[in-house]
């Protein structure tokens, strides 16, 4: 096999580089095994486990090093030498999971899948999940009070609309619209999405150049600007989207989602949704609704505006402290917080809806006993949408289970002190 750098390593110089072909058998075991993997994951950084550490190897640790700011050390590599190696512990690798992000790398986590003591031989290790920037569902590594969107965006052949898809896999939320390309940077500095995911533009081939280059398919500004990743533009493919989307939610039409009313934006969510099979493995999130909306059902904030504005941060430090959102933000649940956050950052314009808010509003400033009861309630209520998301994708331990249970038991608390409210939204 070839892997497009290979490290070879001397104690005189550390990053001496060359590009050669790797024969297998000439490998420890171990390191066989580490390459089979690495020759199927190929564009991330592998954390390979090895009993309380997770190791990197050849151009993986290099990179871990600098970025992380660790001891680049080596390894007996067989007939290949030494190779560098870098690990992290085990217990504290969220932490460095995080940095990474930070500096827009993907992640694969290989596991141990079987018990060391009970292996022949060397133990079967297997990639269980990969690690992006738009994917991440652990609490410790997510903003409690902010969404953290993966976005999708297709620009269509015929018309110069664009179909944008943005889905939270830590809360279930996934939405799609369609809209012009002044809009659509509006709708990115709304979100904010942590990844977007575009069709893989080939490049022209320069001389001396094997492999062509491939940029995201999306204006320069938004690729500046983002975290883009580029996948294969099969991914983008109408049939397959709406096929895919009738089997994730077990319907037989897709009217509900907005199709074929938002085809754009239905082609994107297919896209996100093939890229979470392919990162999440058998953790696959699951979703209740693709929700479509329509710009037209809200006040048009461009990105200028926006952030003059200052609704979630301060122009001078991008700080949150002084920011519209931290003056007003008296909510009692990460949960609040974060659609108070969306209900800033994109005001309706339809007046009817506007007066319904004010009506429960009203409400709640009227009855103070209510309202001291329903402060009080709130208060013993844990992240209830992140807590259900993970319990979906088989990722939840005992003490999510027990936050769940204890939150669940208010509801009939919710109830009574809400039984006389005359708002629908009470």
């Amino acid at each position: 096999m070839t892997i497009a750098r290979f490290i070879s390593m001397s104690e005189k110089d550390w990053n001496y580089t060359k590009s050669c072909e790797i024969d297998l058998e000439k490998a420890t075991p171990m390191l066989r095994q580490f390459l089979e993997i690495k020759r199927q994951n190929q564009d991330v950084l592998l954390l390979y486990r090895m009993g309380d550490f997770y190791e990197t190897f050849f151009e993986d640790a290099l990179i871990a090093s600098k970025d992380l700011e660790i001891t680049l050390t080596s390894r007996e590599g067989g007939s290949l030498g030494r190779i560098p190696m870098a690990g992290v512990p085990v217990k504290s690798v969220d932490g460095y999971i995080a940095k990474l992000l930070e500096k827009n790398h993907k992640i694969a986590i290989c596991e141990q899948v079987e018990d060391p003591a009970l292996a022949k031989g060397l133990v079967r290790r297997e990639v269980v999940k990969t690690i992006t920037a738009g994917t991440i569902t652990e609490p410790n590594l997510l903003e409690s009070t902010k969404n953290n969107f993966l976005a999708a965006i297709i620009k269509s052949k015929k018309t110069e609309k664009y179909g944008l898809a943005y889905v939270d896999i830590s809360t279930g939320e996934f939405k799609i619209t369609e809209i012009t390309e002044d809009q659509l940077n509006s709708e990115l500095s709304r979100i904010s999405p942590s990844e977007i995911l575009a069709p893989a533009m080939k490049l022209e081939i320069k001389p001396f150049q094997i492999v062509p280059e491939t940029k995201a398919d999306l204006p320069k500004p938004i690729r500046e600007k983002y975290n883009c990743t580029k996948v294969s533009e099969s991914l983008f493919n109408e049939n397959k989207a709406v096929e895919k989307i009738k089997e994730i939610f077990n319907v037989n039409s897709l009217e509900s989602f907005g199709y074929p009313q938002y085809a754009l934006g239905i082609i994107a969510a297919g896209a996100i949704i093939e890229y979470l099979e392919e990162t999440q493995k058998g953790s696959m999130p699951k979703f209740d609704v693709i929700s479509p909306y329509s710009l037209e059902n809200f006040v048009s904030i461009d990105a200028n505006t926006r952030k003059n504005l200052e609704l979630t941060e301060t122009v001078r430090d991008k700080s949150y402290k002084g920011s519209l959102l931290w003056a007003i933000n008296k909510t009692c649940t990460n949960m609040g917080a974060r659609l108070l956050r969306k209900w800033i950052q994109q005001p309706l314009q339809d007046v009817e809806q506007i007066k319904k808010r004010q009506e429960a509003v009203e409400e709640l400033l009227e009855n103070s006993q209510v309202r001291a009861e329903l402060t009080s309630l709130l208060d013993k209520v844990y992240d209830i949408e992140r807590l259900a998301t993970k319990i979906s994708n088989n990722s939840a331990n005992a003490r999510d289970f027990l936050a769940l249970k204890e939150s669940l038991k208010y509801l009939p608390e919710f109830q009574s002190a809400l039984k006389n409210a005359r708002s629908p939204y009470l």
